[in-house]
């Protein structure tokens, strides 16, 4: 695992430098669940969708050997807020999180009532929402299709 890390961390170092505090966090991590949970965090969420849209990753290939027992609503962290991480996902999800984050996905998401959800969007994704309710959609990237209803649509949500 700490190869991976360190394999994401150098490619995105030149041009979107991880925050310190994070990346001392993740560094320092004593196991995987633990390195999941600062990665579920919503600035770490942030980051991965925003270098993913720039092409630095995560990369499937490292994700899967890594996390695979814990991405696609396998694992839900639940802290202030709850979050959970979507990665090369296809099928349906009921948005019962405070964020959820999708990385080339193609899903259906329903979303219940008047709840506050924040949806976080990157790489190739479809994503139908379904449901009475209206979540915030951050979309990082331009290879997102959203159909349905949102709050607001934050297209490229990228920091310049």
């Amino acid at each position: 695992m700490a190869n991976f890390l360190d394999v994401y961390f150098s490619r995105t170092e030149k041009v979107h430098p991880a925050c310190d505090e994070y990346l001392d966090r993740i560094l320092s991590a004593k196991s995987r669940t633990e390195v999941f949970d600062i990665m579920l965090e919503s600035p770490c969420l942030e980051y991965m969708c925003e270098t993913y849209a720039m092409g630095l990753g995560p990369l499937k290939k490292e994700m899967y050997p890594n996390f695979g027992g814990m991405i696609n609503g396998r694992y839900r962290h639940d802290g202030t807020y709850s979050s959970v991480l979507f990665y090369g996902y296809k099928g349906a999800i009921l948005c019962d999180t405070t964020v959820i984050c999708l990385i080339d996905c193609n899903a259906d998401i329903t979303v219940r009532g008047v709840s506050h959800n924040i949806i976080m969007v990157s790489g190739e994704s479809e994503i139908r929402l379904k449901g009475d309710g209206s979540p915030i959609i951050l979309v990082y990237g331009d290879k997102v299709t959203i159909d349905g209803n949102g709050k607001e649509k934050t297209k490229n949500a990228m920091k310049n």
